[in-house]
């Protein structure tokens, strides 16, 4: 009796670790393997499929116990446009979209008053709540589309060092900095921003097993974000102490070269860029101005002359000047 006891209850725990199997391994396939798909598949009840979505790696600082941070990303969300011909009535557009975002009324009309033509764009990186809100509007001519765009969470933070991405042309691609050193890496086909409970459980035992953060298509610095405010901060400071136009820092590993930290002031907002007053302040001078040979060359003479006695601490020069 005993013994068939123990059997059925062997035999009903197989079952169960069976069916927990097959629910964990279908689960997977929905949530991570195939969650491109029905992630599209949801935009799709109230947004329209966008066949260009920008697509980029992620650019990350590195924190002094080897944990990663996004110094550069994808973000997602949506964009308003809307088909001029198809609006039926533009004042009425106008009133039910301004409850819901900030528009321009007189810009709004002009754009929605275009004869023939079938395409403008409203307004940009739109949550997913406004996105619902305006798919519930139901109102003809107004299209949803899903999109991505880079963020900086830094703002400010090493935004020489980490450049932008912006349109040169009909090419949108890096400019400036790192963005622009690796574009070619960066530029990614594939990357799901959706992240659930079940795929942050298989990602994080990946990150457990290879601890590395990083997927192909991404950068990681030395740069180390506490060390880069650090200096920043300290810049900002001795800038305005003596009230001098620029100046700039960099801190580093003397035993291997590794840059911790790189930063000059003024320095601008990577998410506004547009708004800076001079294109200038996007180069960064600490590895793109030119400096005079001599200037480099004077310092290792010295120091030759110093090690060979050839001159001393208390060496004198008397410069008689000379008259041009």
């Amino acid at each position: 009796m005993k013994s068939s006891f123990l059997f059925r209850t062997r035999i009903i725990f197989f079952c169960i670790s069976i069916f927990a199997l097959i629910l964990i391994t279908k689960l997977f396939l929905v949530q991570v393997v195939h969650s491109s798909s029905y992630s599209e598949r949801a935009d799709r009840q109230y947004a329209t499929p966008s066949s260009n979505i920008f697509e980029r790696g992620t650019i990350y600082f590195s924190r002094k116990d080897g944990q990663l941070v996004s110094a550069a990303m994808q973000t997602t969300g949506f964009k308003l446009t809307i088909n001029p011909v198809k609006i039926i009535d533009e004042e009425l557009a106008f009133e039910e979209l301004s409850k819901i975002l900030n528009l321009g009324r007189d810009e709004f009309l002009t754009k929605a008053g275009k004869e023939n033509d079938p395409y403008e764009e409203i307004a940009n990186h739109l949550s997913k709540e406004e996105a619902d809100a305006i798919s519930l509007l139901k109102i003809p001519g107004l299209f949803i589309y899903k999109e991505k765009w880079r963020f900086y969470p830094g703002t400010n933070l090493a935004s020489q060092s980490l450049g932008f991405v912006a349109y040169k042309g009909d090419d949108l691609g890096g400019r400036y900095g790192l963005e622009r050193q690796y574009d070619g890496e960066l530029s990614r086909n594939k990357n799901n921003p959706y992240i659930n409970f079940f795929a942050e459980v298989f990602s994080n035992i990946n990150k457990t097993l290879f601890n590395d953060q990083s997927r192909e298509g991404d950068v990681v610095t030395t740069i180390e974000p506490s060390v880069q405010s650090f200096l920043e901060k300290t810049l900002q400071n001795v800038k305005e102490k003596y009230k001098i136009d620029s100046i700039g820092g960099i801190i580093m590993n003397p035993q291997d070269g590794a840059i911790y930290a790189l930063s000059n002031k003024p320095d601008f907002d990577l998410n506004n860029f547009s708004k800076v007053n001079s294109a200038s302040i996007f180069a960064n001078p600490l590895v793109e101005s030119v400096y005079e040979f001599g200037s480099v060359v004077k310092p290792l003479i010295m120091a030759g002359a110093l090690d060979t006695g050839v001159v001393t601490a208390n060496t004198t020069y008397d410069d008689k000047g000379r008259g041009l």
